[in-house]
C-alpha cells in the first residue's frame, strides 16, 4: 500500500501528504530548505524508523526529487 501512496523505504516526503498540507497555488519548498539549512545529522520523523546518521544528505536528495 505504501508504494501506491508514493512512499518508499527511507526518507520520504510523501506526495499525497504534501498535496494535502500545501496551500493552494503555493509550495512548501522554502520550508524544507529552511529545515535543510539547520545543522543536523539525525532525524526522527512522525512515521518510520529514526535516521541516526546522514539525515541531512538524505533530506537534500529527497528534496531534489520532490521539488524538481
Amino acid at each position: 500500500m505504501f508504494k501506491l501512496l508514493g512512499f518508499k523505504i527511507g526518507m520520504n516526503i510523501g506526495g499525497p501528504w504534501l498535496k494535502r498540507v500545501t496551500p493552494k497555488g503555493k509550495t512548501l519548498q522554502s520550508d524544507f530548505e529552511a529545515l535543510a539549512a539547520l545543522d543536523f545529522d539525525a532525524l526522527i520523523a512522525a512515521h518510520g524508523a529514526p535516521i541516526t546518521t546522514g539525515a541531512k544528505q538524505l533530506l537534500h536528495a529527497e528534496m531534489s526529487h520532490v521539488f524538481k
